[in-house]
């Protein structure tokens, strides 16, 4: 029987080079982090999610010895509750009402670029700090019963369907990321890495997609603020 080669094979047919960064050196890596929403004393509202996984593939281009620039993609999900106001007529005058309970999930695709500045210490291990700047899609989904459930809009929304996405909003948001980490050596031209960052993007008020017009429904604005501690692999080619 024919057996499948094992990644621990592929890994070490690999060209035999070490990871020590070299002027030009290439590297792509895909690793997962567990993101931590940290309070914000700018949001407005009560917004608070819990802790969410993170996906991330940095791209690395080693410019000189101690210092690479960096492109990186990051999706991050995170659930937990927002505030939304809407306006209601109670005996003919319009009443802010608003709902902190209900379910909130946060989704982000972020794309940022940086530097990376590596620290020379003795050994194969390269320890190194690095910053980001980018934007990020962010996507502010909820789940809407009870007392909520007049910011359903029936033309929009479709109460016996168990998929229906209710009201939602979407918006664009600057990026920022300072991070530090280490590379360690795992066979010719594969390396493991090791980091902690800290993120930060603002939210501003966004108008609730799928509401009725005449209730005039809003997301209150709130930061994403995202201390991460993740791992993964980089390929050097």
């Amino acid at each position: 029987m024919r057996r499948i080669p094992t990644l621990a094979a592929l890994l070490l047919a690999l060209p035999a080079r070490s990871f020590a960064a070299e002027p030009g050196d290439l590297s792509l890596g895909v690793g997962a982090a567990l993101a931590i929403d940290l309070p914000d004393p700018a949001s407005k509202g009560d917004a608070k999610f819990a802790p969410g996984p993170s996906l991330q593939v940095p791209f690395r281009w080693t410019v000189v010895p101690l210092a690479r620039a960096r492109l990186d993609l990051r999706v991050d999900l995170a659930t937990g509750t927002d505030t939304v106001r809407w306006t209601e007529t109670v005996d003919g005058e319009p009443v802010e009402v608003q709902s902190t309970g209900h379910f909130a999930m946060f989704v982000a695709v972020g794309l940022s670029a940086g530097v990376d500045f590596l620290i020379p210490v003795k050994g194969k291990v390269a320890p190194y700090l690095g910053a980001d700047l980018g934007v990020a899609w962010v996507g502010t989904f909820h789940s809407f019963d009870g007392a909520t459930q007049v910011l359903l809009d029936p033309e929009q929304n479709d109460l016996d369907d168990p998929n229906n996405i209710d009201p939602y909003t979407t918006q664009w948001a600057p990026l920022t990321d300072l991070h530090g980490g280490v590379d360690v050596p795992l066979s010719a031209g594969v390396a493991l890495w090791v980091e902690t960052g800290y993120s930060v993007a603002f939210l501003n008020a966004r108008d609730l997609r799928k509401t009725p017009p005449e209730l005039d429904a809003t997301r209150d604005p709130y930061g994403w603020n995202a201390f991460r501690i993740g791992t993964g692999v980089s390929f050097l080619f």
